[in-house]
């Protein structure tokens, strides 16, 4: 069976050991791509992922986004989906890491945590039948980033990993944070020096992932 598939390529026999997944119909005793793509395989489900398209989102998906919009009670995020994912105000760790019902005073600050513009990473809390994909980002891992740039790639290219925050070797001096939705975020390793200032200084919340991104790699 054939890692890459094209239309009419067989992808499985057609038994009681493999059940149709996306991307595949039955043609006679086989089960065939109806699709370019790739042959993923979860026990007995045969499917073919595709090469190219928007990202779909999946629950637990890292991701790596751009604000586009700040509305009343969330942000509206570029993450390459079809519709913008929703980051909502009560899915973000506050500035002083405080567990609470999120008020009046914290909506109209929404622009101090994320404004237009900013790049955050955030974790895939729900994607709803019609597309629209909702984030978190309740963990200091996840939050707005800063002094680095942004690459994109294929979605389909990007392998699940143990951990997405990868460290480079020290030669490189470099760290990644890889989203399942083919946006990579590319910095500068922090020095330890800087991580243990920003540990003194920082009380959770945005602008915290950059530091993260170091300790976590």
């Amino acid at each position: 069976m054939a890692s890459v598939v094209v239309p009419g390529d067989t992808v499985a026999p057609n038994d009681e050991n493999v059940m149709r997944g996306h991307g595949t119909y039955v043609a006679g005793a086989s089960l065939v791509s109806c699709g370019a793509g790739r042959v993923v395989r979860v026990n007995k489900l045969a499917s073919v992922q595709p090469v190219g398209g928007r990202y779909r989102g999946s629950v637990g998906d890292l991701v790596v986004g751009t604000v586009i919009e700040v509305t009343a009670r969330s942000w509206k995020v570029d993450v390459g989906a079809a519709r913008r994912a929703t980051l909502a105000l009560s899915s973000v760790t506050l500035p002083d890491d405080a567990q609470r019902v999120r008020t009046h005073a914290d909506a109209r600050a929404m622009r101090t945590l994320y404004d237009e513009g900013d790049v955050v990473v955030c974790e895939v809390q729900a994607v709803h039948g019609d597309g629209q994909i909702h984030l978190h980002a309740r963990s200091n891992r996840y939050g707005k980033l800063a002094n680095g740039a942004v690459v994109a790639v294929n979605p389909h290219l990007v392998r699940r990993l143990r951990s997405h925050f990868v460290a480079l070797p020290a030669a490189v001096d470099v760290e990644l944070a890889v989203g399942h939705n083919g946006r990579v975020w590319i910095q500068r390793a922090l020095p330890a020096s800087w991580l243990a200032a920003e540990a003194v200084e920082a009380a959770g919340g945005a602008g915290e992932a950059d530091a993260a991104l170091s300790a976590a790699a």
